[in-house]
């Protein structure tokens, strides 16, 4: 099973640094949801700008690892995305 997150949590550790990234990871709800989780990260201060940075890095190959070596997770693209909450979406 492949776990491809990480790479968000890395992002946002190279970016706050650990101790932010903990701090983040406290404020999130403890009770299960997604609804919840999302609102939670949504509230952030400049999420939408960091979420922004964050798909464009992985697409463009320049995620950076905390030894600054470039993580590559997806490595085959295609015009087509599935997006789980409205259906498969054609790009070209």
């Amino acid at each position: 099973m492949t776990y491809e997150n990480f790479v968000f949590f890395q992002f946002m550790g190279n970016r706050l640094g650990p101790v932010g990234l903990i701090d983040m990871l406290r404020s999130m709800p403890t009770t299960p949801g997604r609804d919840a989780q999302l609102a939670a990260l949504a509230a952030i201060p400049g999420m939408d700008e960091t979420f922004d940075e964050f798909v464009r890095a992985n697409l463009d190959n320049t995620l950076f690892d905390s030894d600054g070596s470039t993580m590559n997770v997806i490595t085959d693209y295609s015009d087509s995305f599935l997006f789980t909450d409205i259906a498969s979406r054609n790009f070209s």
